[in-house]
């Protein structure tokens, strides 16, 4: 048997036992393999020498036919104690056997049979079955690593920091927090720096750890013990328990965060911060190049794509990876219909949470259906213009993204001009449904716009908080409890709107409302007006469509747009209109279904005397 000498003189209590055991362990093992590896087990758990030579005895017992058991069985009718501290007693004195007992099953290491009616002594111990399997080298968990040479070169970066200390041998003095939204590639790049360190991972959630942290992992098996505090968020408590934890790793632990998660503190070990968030343009347009011809795009298409995608939204490489492999190939030979099929695929693999609230739209608005004032119509056009080009400005500016505030009366256009602009610069437009974001649970609110936020920026769709005003309300002094968790909320927002890097559109027919700091953070503000007469004849024709409106004059369409009402009201009165004329069998419009539209519209508004003449002409019209 190799290697028995060494033992004998490191273990005396083994030299006793080895002949006896050494017949039923070589069936599975050499019986120095299955000791060095109790031995190994026994430094990692932090057991004392005491505790190796009962331990080692427990396992000799363990592996063995009935003639070895009967060592440490205790007599059934004897309540005394069993021969586990007279099998010690050659080797270790009676208060340090029992000392080592008590040690092996305060760890976890042992622990009295089912079928034992008593304390330790006088019931047959065992080992616990996970510790036997390791020192049997049964059932160890597979592991799949990932060459460093398998990232992209941003992720290559930053586990290269990593492989720097782990040269210098400082693996199990560091906390590697690998932080980042989602789809940056984090679990990619947890595998790599696994694979780097050479050791499996032992992951714990938020939760499992509530539950109870394991007793004898991850020391026994060695794991990287890796806590994913990923879509949750974890209370002092929870941090407290993550800190202890990872402390244990008998190699690196590694915190696996969003963006907005801190990593515990855990004294002793040097933390080591890998942000993954996509960087700036030139890193994520190589990232998409990358992942586009890995999946077969032909070069040219590949490039002009990862050009467009890179600038129209922030994906990380997790996600741009999983997206470009949802196409099926062959994939499209133009770089436009390869952008909008991946587009599609982003939006698609946005987690439901994050969705939580956002109403996804794809309109289809042309920026000629806006009937604006020449001073709404330029300032528009800037705001165009920063839209296309806010990636490269923003590398210079120290601002990010593009955020505007679209005010005016109810009507007069603002929704519409959002989706006119998502629309021209094909992009998903991503509307805000307050119902569902705003919560009456503290804090659940600025979770809900967080996700909001995160989502249109991964998919680089335009965010639409519409009626944005019950949101930014100002803030006020502190009176009662609920005012300082409202002014909490409209902090938060301040500060998550002024850091988003895509597109934002706040509307509002209420700009006194809004908080002061707000209207700094913006970078276009347009006001939006009721339409001149001329405008509100332009709007007729729009709504009533070309084939709808053919029967009427342009007197006629003038004398419309003589009441005051915004493009709102008129898109309402059209609409009406046109119902009326299918009604009585027509397809055309009849000026006697336009004054009666009028007059219902009016109606609403509350102005009863115009009403009442819209209906009289409604009536001398159909004679």
């Amino acid at each position: 048997m190799s290697g028995t000498g060494s033992l004998h003189r490191e273990r005396p209590l083994l030299h006793r036992w080895a002949p006896l055991v050494a017949e039923a362990l070589g069936r599975r093992a050499s019986l120095a393999r299955v000791l060095d590896r109790w031995c190994a087990a026994r430094v990692r758990l932090g057991l004392g020498p005491s505790a190796q030579q009962a331990g080692a005895l427990l396992l000799a017992v363990q592996v063995d036919e009935p003639a070895c058991r009967a060592l440490v069985r205790p007599p059934r009718r004897n309540p005394a104690r069993g021969d586990l501290l007279t099998a010690l007693a050659g080797v270790l004195d009676e208060e340090e056997a029992a000392q080592a007992l008590l040690q092996l099953e305060e760890r976890g290491v042992a622990r009295p049979h089912d079928d034992g009616g008593g304390p330790w002594f006088d019931a047959e111990l065992a080992l616990e079955p996970r510790v036997r399997s390791y020192c049997l080298a049964l059932g160890q968990p597979a592991f799949d690593p990932l060459p460093a040479a398998a990232l992209a070169p941003p992720q290559q970066e930053l586990a290269a920091q990593v492989r720097e200390l782990l040269g210098r041998g400082a693996g199990s003095a560091l906390l590697v927090a690998v932080r980042g939204a989602a789809g940056t590639g984090r679990d990619t790049l947890v595998r790599a720096l696994l694979a780097m360190a050479g050791t499996p991972a032992l992951r714990k959630t938020c939760y499992e750890l509530r539950g109870g942290a394991d007793r004898l992992e991850p020391e026994l098996g060695g794991f990287a013990a890796v806590w994913d505090a990923r879509q949750g968020d974890p209370s002092p408590d929870d941090m407290h328990l993550a800190s202890t934890w990872l402390e244990r790793s008998p190699t690196l632990a590694v915190a696996v965060l969003d963006r907005h998660q801190d990593a515990p503190e855990i004294p002793g070990r040097q933390l080591v911060l890998l942000e993954t968030d996509a960087g700036a343009l030139p890193a994520r347009t190589h990232a998409w190049s990358q992942v586009l011809h890995e999946r077969g795009a032909a070069p040219g298409v590949a490039g002009a794509a990862a050009e467009l995608l890179a600038r129209r939204s922030r994906a990380g490489i997790g996600l741009a990876t999983r997206a470009a492999q949802m196409q099926r190939p062959p994939l499209p030979d133009q770089a436009g219909e390869l952008v909008l099929a991946i587009e599609e695929s982003l939006g698609a693999l946005a987690r439901p949470s994050s969705t939580r609230g956002i109403v996804v739209e794809r309109p289809e608005v042309p920026f000629a259906r806006l009937v604006v004032s020449d001073t709404v119509g330029a300032a528009l056009e800037q705001l165009m213009a920063l839209a296309r080009l806010h990636p490269e400005l923003d590398a210079t500016s120290g601002r990010r993204g593009v955020k505007a505030l679209f005010a005016g009366p109810s009507g007069t256009g603002k929704t519409m001009a959002a989706r006119a602009m998502a629309s021209e610069l094909c992009l998903p437009l991503y509307r805000v449904d307050l119902s569902a974001v705003v919560s009456k649970w503290v804090g659940e609110t600025e979770k809900n716009l967080r996700h909001a936020l995160e989502a249109a920026e991964a998919a680089g769709a335009v965010l639409l908080f519409d009626e944005g005003d019950a949101l930014m309300s100002k803030r006020g002094e502190v009176t009662r409890g609920t005012d300082r968790y409202a002014n909490l909320e409209v902090s938060y927002l301040l500060q998550a709107i002024e850091t988003h890097d895509g597109i934002v559109v706040v509307t509002t027919n209420l700009r006194a409302n809004l908080d002061n700091a707000f209207l700094r953070r913006f970078d276009v503000n347009v006001d939006f007006a009721p339409p001149t007469r001329q405008g509100r004849a332009v709007l007729w024709r729009q709504e009533l469509g070309v084939a709808a409106g053919a029967g009427l004059s342009d007197r006629f369409v003038h004398e419309l747009a003589g009441p005051e009402l915004t493009g709102g009201n008129i898109a309402s009165a059209a609409r009406l209109a046109l119902a009326l004329a299918r009604q009585g069998g027509g397809e055309r419009v009849s000026e006697f279904n336009a004054c009666t539209a009028v007059a219902a519209e009016l109606v609403k508004l509350s102005a009863m005397v115009q009403a009442a003449q819209w209906l009289a002409l409604a009536k001398a019209h159909a004679r």
